[in-house]
């Protein structure tokens, strides 16, 4: 069960962090994971991304992994509201593109 629960996790974890660093410091957070073994992603990796939960960039000179992809493990009110904060950002982020377009 801890192994099936531990995927489970590091997936609600990177939710948290989309497009932001999560520090290795947080992912030892997870019960039953020590710094030590946040820092030997080599197997985490590989099982984590073969079932689509999470993508990250690793980065062992600032001891954390920078989460481009996470999947939700469940879809609730905060979800929807994460959601929303980044669609707002990404429609300004196009507003601002067509009005250099527009005025070009």
């Amino acid at each position: 069960l801890e192994w099936n629960i531990r995927p489970l996790t590091f997936a609600s974890l990177g939710f948290a962090h989309i497009w932001h660093d999560l520090p290795y410091s947080e992912v030892a957070s997870i019960p039953q994971i020590e710094l030590s073994q946040a820092e030997k992603w080599d197997g985490w990796y590989v099982f984590l991304t073969s079932f689509d939960l999470l993508w990250v960039k690793l980065s062992q000179t600032t001891r954390s992994l920078h989460v481009c992809h996470s999947s939700a493990r469940t879809f609730e009110r905060e979800q929807w509201e994460a959601l929303e904060k980044r669609l707002v950002a990404w429609k300004a982020g196009l507003t601002s593109v067509l009005e250099i377009f527009t005025s070009a």
